[in-house]
């Protein structure tokens, strides 16, 4: 090679090396097999946040113990499932893993990671290279998104799109063990004349006071769902429609004893509730119910209170 094409070479070489070094992705070069860190880049270093540690000749075991690696599950991997440790000692890629970095300060961090392996002429292993974007903001992101979808965020209980996605799997569980199961519907009784007489704040201050009674009064394993404005349901799981109901009554006894304290004034609330059960309604409609039809039957037992007074539990069937 001509001295032009030498000095063309090493021009293509810096002119890398200084891409390498200013790319906003974290870029790790280790040999193969010893582990001997050849390159890393400032990206690097401000992940780990030791911005002048010097890394370049150690082990990559020696590096890595200064953190700790998870997969998306939280299940910490060994140094040959790191990326790297894939690309290294199995001379396979690894393309776009999402991991999470736990650094030696305890706290962590979301990567991106994309690992290869480095041939010689030869097809042996000579070295990996990793190549990984933060991506802490975007998850903690989706991971507020999710938490808004998921749950009412004026009462903190499930949305009703992930209420109802809960209660198909516990049917479905239901259907095929054959576990009791009951479903409470509740409203609150007047709740219009709440806010139209306490203001809109207060009414909001009930349904969170409403919201907190219901919890404390069943287990973790159940759930309760906003599924309108003033209309809540409960799912208990393991509980008979006697229980369920002996549960309901309890639970109006409960929000009836409250007394809620609001800027504009103490409020005394009180609830309907209609009760039902997969178990009972199958054994009355000559099939296993779906969904729609266990909330329509709970839906016609919450009318069934409020036509005989409100503030009280019913249970019925519903016609279909």
């Amino acid at each position: 090679m001509n001295k032009l094409g030498l000095q063309l070479d090493h021009k293509l070489l810096a002119h890398i090396q200084g891409a390498l070094d200013y790319s906003p992705a974290a870029i790790i070069i280790a040999a193969a097999p010893s582990g001997e860190i050849l390159y890393v880049n400032e990206a690097v270093r401000k992940f780990r946040g030791h911005t002048d540690s010097p890394l370049t000749g150690i082990q990559l075991e020696q590096y890595m113990m200064s953190w700790k690696e998870f997969d998306a599950n939280g299940r910490q991997l060994s140094s040959e499932e790191m990326p790297l440790g894939v690309a290294i000692s199995q001379g396979r890629a690894v393309d776009n893993q999402e991991i999470i970095v736990e650094l030696d300060d305890g706290s962590r961090k979301w990567a991106l990671a994309s690992a290869a392996p480095i041939f010689d002429d030869d097809g042996e292993i000579i070295a990996g290279s990793v190549i990984w974007y933060d991506i802490t903001e975007r998850k903690q992101l989706e991971a507020k998104l999710k938490q808004e979808a998921d749950f009412d965020c004026l009462t903190g209980v499930f949305s009703r799109h992930r209420f109802m996605e809960s209660a198909e799997r516990i049917l479905e569980r239901f259907q095929r063990d054959y576990q009791s199961m009951s479903v409470l519907m509740f409203d609150l009784d007047y709740f219009k004349d709440v806010n139209d007489y306490y203001g809109h704040a207060a009414g909001d201050e009930v349904l969170r006071s409403f919201a907190g009674i219901i919890k404390r009064g069943v287990r973790p394993s159940d759930i309760i769902g906003r599924v309108g404005g003033e209309e809540f349901v409960l799912i208990l799981q393991g509980a008979d429609l006697d229980i369920g109901t002996r549960i309901g009554e309890k639970l109006r006894s409960e929000v009836e004893r409250s007394a809620i304290t609001t800027d504009t004034g103490e409020v005394s609330i009180t609830t309907s509730i209609g009760v039902s059960s997969p178990g009972i309604l199958q054994q009355q409609i000559g099939h296993f119910p779906s969904l729609d039809e266990l909330l329509a039957n709970a839906d016609a037992a919450l009318y069934e209170a409020k036509h005989k007074g409100r503030n009280r539990v019913e249970t019925t069937l519903a016609c279909f």
